[in-house]
């Protein structure tokens, strides 16, 4: 049923006793301290409070010979970025046991999602748990010819993206997301419940007050061009 619903399915089979996963895509190489320093992390959060881990990648040919580290985003992750933007590679994740328990209890509901780790980023951030993104490159990021998605970082990928938008392919995942989210809405915690629905809401405005409202409601992506790419998208009603 295609690699996202592949890893909802193996999020909901982790058992009860399983204090914490990883997500591993079978084309990538770990770096050595990986697991080490992803259950670092967690493990210095609360027993209880859900948590997402992801690190930044060292992005590499199909041998493996390095070609240059993933963006360092400079922004804090968190909800209102997650609704239009991933910055948590999957290949990178972690999660703690509550985490877990959120994601499962959330992905028997869902009919489909853009990408697991878009989705994953959305619910724990969604509900209030804790987004801890490493600086450091944990994992070796293999490109190659059969890359279900790959990297997304050079000026190629850029314009592709801007395409896809103009395309109106934006506003397809934006739906996806949004039916997914709609379907756990009571996993979410007040606030972001609140800032979902003036999401989805400001997509039917009128231009002038589509406009007004993103800006009131504070939805970013992580660099000045990402932004600039939405409200571009909102200028078009293709949100």
């Amino acid at each position: 049923m295609g690699f996202a619903r592949n890893f909802l399915h193996l999020l909901q089979a982790a058992g009860p006793d399983t204090p914490f996963a990883a997500l591993c895509d079978q084309d990538d190489v770990w770096m050595p301290e990986k697991l080490a320093a992803g259950v670092d992390a967690l493990s210095r959060v609360p027993e209880g409070e859900p948590v997402l881990y992801c690190s930044r990648t060292l992005i590499c040919d199909q041998d493996l010979r390095p070609l240059r580290p993933s963006p360092l985003w400079r922004r804090p992750p968190g909800f209102r970025n997650a609704l239009v933007q991933n910055i948590a590679a999957g290949n990178t994740i972690m999660l703690n046991r509550a985490a877990l328990d959120l994601l499962q209890a959330a992905a028997g509901r869902v009919r489909r999602v853009v990408a697991h780790d878009w989705w994953i980023y959305q619910m724990v951030s969604g509900a209030g748990g804790r987004v801890i993104l490493d600086p450091e490159p944990r994992l070796f990021y293999r490109q190659h010819a059969n890359n279900q998605i790959g990297s997304n970082d050079t000026l190629r990928a850029s314009m592709h993206r801007i395409r896809l938008l103009l395309q109106g392919r934006f506003r397809t995942w934006n739906r996806v997301n949004l039916i997914a989210l709609g379907d756990n809405a009571d996993l979410l915690a007040p606030e972001n419940r609140a800032v979902l629905a003036e999401w989805q809401r400001l997509r039917r405005l009128p231009l002038a007050r589509r406009l007004a409202a993103l800006r009131r409601l504070g939805i970013y992506r992580q660099t000045r061009g990402a932004n600039a790419a939405l409200w571009l998208a909102a200028m078009l009603g293709r949100i």
